[in-house]
């Protein structure tokens, strides 16, 4: 069995080429923990914020995953020799925003806004919002240069978890902090200067 037997199985089964459709029905009755009659509903570790479905599974010495987007009637399959260590995982998370973006920008977008992430996202715009019409409003550029380190370290580890999050964090980031910068300048520039 190879990564592309799995990734023809799991295409095969999602297009009607394989059981009724009132048996694939049945294997996505998912029940709790997202789980169905040899399918499961993947969460953000596996399908980084899109709906994916599949089946993930270890045995000594190997890992592996099958998984179908149905957003972009894609299959994906990774298989590695190594077990519990979560790679496959990440791999097949990185291959699905791979493959998102480059069939379906748009849609990926759309679908990040509406996962977890999404609402992660929203309180991030609305503090460099808030800080960016404070800092301004008050002339205050200190709040908006702690947002901005804030905003961009955190960017810097949502790109070490490669979550689609660094797309809000790195503009707010660089927004709000070229803001906070101006308005330091400025006030550098505006200060009387001493006269002896």
């Amino acid at each position: 069995m190879t990564a592309e037997d799995l990734a023809r199985w799991i295409h095969a089964l999602f297009h009607g080429k394989v059981p009724r459709e009132d048996s694939l029905r049945q294997m996505q009755s998912f029940g709790p923990g997202a789980y169905g009659l040899g399918l499961g509903r993947f969460g953000f570790g596996v399908g980084g914020g899109l709906t994916a479905v599949g089946h993930g599974d270890a045995n000594i010495g190997t890992g592996a995953y099958m998984v179908y987007l149905p957003n972009y009637e894609v299959s994906i399959a990774v298989m590695v020799n190594r077990v519990f260590s979560g790679c496959e995982a990440r791999i097949v998370r990185d291959l699905a925003r791979i493959t998102a973006l480059s069939f379906r920008p748009g849609r990926y977008y759309f679908d990040i806004l509406h996962s977890p992430i999404g609402f992660m996202a929203g309180p991030w715009l609305l503090a460099g919002l808030g800080a960016a019409l404070y800092g301004i409003r008050k002339d205050k550029p200190v709040p908006l240069l702690v947002l901005a380190g804030l905003a961009f370290v955190a960017g810097g580890v949502a790109m070490g978890q490669w979550s689609p999050l660094e797309l809000v964090l790195l503009p707010v980031a660089g927004t709000v902090g070229a803001l906070g910068l101006t308005l330091f300048l400025r006030r550098l520039v505006r200060r009387p200067v001493a006269r002896q």
